[in-house]
């Protein structure tokens, strides 16, 4: 419970609406519980898959930001490799 705890700490850092700033303060609890807190969505061959919702372990504003972030870093690195396949 503790990760969780630092996950929820750093998601709330995050600039949220009045009413995703509610929507945790009522259901907290229950998304510390849930997974909603348990780490960040993988990225793997498939892209970032994971439930819609709030928590830093689910897809929503913030951690498609984070996404942005890393992907950005990484091509201005030069270390990105984009495929399609048929």
């Amino acid at each position: 419970m503790l990760e969780e705890k630092k996950w929820l700490e750093e998601f709330l850092k995050a600039p949220l609406s009045d009413e995703e700033k509610r929507d945790i303060d009522a259901g907290v609890e229950a998304m510390l519980k849930d997974g909603s807190f348990s780490g960040t969505p993988s990225f793997g061959t498939g892209g970032m898959r994971q439930v819609t919702g709030l928590g830093s372990n689910r897809l929503n504003r913030f951690t498609i930001a984070k996404l942005n972030i890393a992907l950005s870093k990484s091509i201005k690195k030069g270390t990105i490799v984009i495929g399609y396949g048929l």
